[in-house]
């Protein structure tokens, strides 16, 4: 509904004449989206979200137990924007991405549950939301030895290969061994089963929001997005694999061009086995790769 001009400042008006299109958008957990247009830039300004705070918060306090997390983050998410960014406007947003980092490192054992009630101290409430989370990590927790590159891809091997998406929910709380046809509400939850089972069977790819567990974070992420992000992972685990450099293949294009070579190779292999493969061929290939 378009906001009632008694609660948008003249003030504002006179000094930020560009502004219009205004409109007051309630937003998930009780807060509220201010939408405008300052010229012909789209704007959000959002109040009261306290569970955004929470989201940072939990991510903040993860990275601390191991500060090489915080590197993992931002390099995963710039990968995934940019292999994924041109074909998909509709894609992970970074914090779905933080969690899927997260969710994988919990199934690999890489980090602890941040949700043991064992570990956790005073209750954490917003909205009648139970938002606690361990703040300090347990005394058996010993930080991975592997490096940045290798956790990255151990990201693209798990979601390339062992995540099972059409059957799994993506969720920290339960290191992704969530069923989509078995999840559970939280105690106190109002909502029917039902409806939880089917918000995450709505979309291709399903990821939990640790902190409103019936929030699909990746709801409006197109199938064919996702298809892609797999085979891009599957690609990149590939390259990884084979001990490619890095800088290499790690962006789209190249994984591509990298199956075109392996194809390439596979061919010459196969024609090299022939009798027509004569010694004066295998002379003009040699003299061919070293004019390349």
């Amino acid at each position: 509904p378009p906001l009632p001009r008694s609660l948008l400042s003249s003030g504002i008006n006179a000094e930020y004449g560009g502004v219009s299109h205004v409109h007051l958008i309630p937003a998930p957990g009780s807060s509220t989206i201010l939408r405008f247009r300052f010229g012909t830039f789209p704007c959000d300004l959002v109040f009261a979200n306290k569970l955004g705070q929470r989201n940072t918060a939990l991510l903040s306090t993860i990275i601390k137990w191991d500060p090489r997390l915080g590197r993992l983050l931002r390099l995963t998410a710039f990968w995934c924007r940019t292999v994924l960014g041109k074909r998909f406007p509709k894609k992970p947003s970074s914090y779905a991405v933080s969690i899927m980092v997260f969710t994988y490192l919990r199934a690999t054992g890489a980090l602890p549950d941040f949700f043991d009630t064992a570990h956790i101290g005073d209750e954490f409430r917003i909205y009648d939301l139970d938002c606690s989370f361990v703040t300090d990590p347990p005394a058996s927790f010993t930080p991975t030895t592997k490096n940045v590159p290798e956790l990255l891809a151990g990201f693209w091997r798990y979601y390339g290969h062992d995540f099972n998406r059409d059957d799994h929910v993506v969720s920290i709380r339960n290191a992704g061994d969530v069923p989509l046809a078995k999840a559970d509400l939280p105690e106190g939850e109002d909502k029917p089963e039902s409806s939880y089972v089917t918000v995450f069977r709505s979309s291709p790819l399903a990821v939990q929001d640790p902190l409103v567990p019936t929030h699909n974070l990746t709801g409006n992420v197109p199938l064919e997005c996702v298809v892609a992000f797999g085979d891009y992972c599957r690609a990149a685990w590939a390259n990884w694999s084979k001990g490619r450099p890095l800088y290499l293949w790690m962006f789209g294009e190249q994984a591509e061009s990298n199956e075109e070579e392996e194809e390439e190779e596979e061919e010459m292999e196969e024609r090299e086995k022939t009798p027509e493969w004569t010694e004066t061929g295998k002379r003009k290939r040699s003299l061919d790769a070293m004019e390349h």
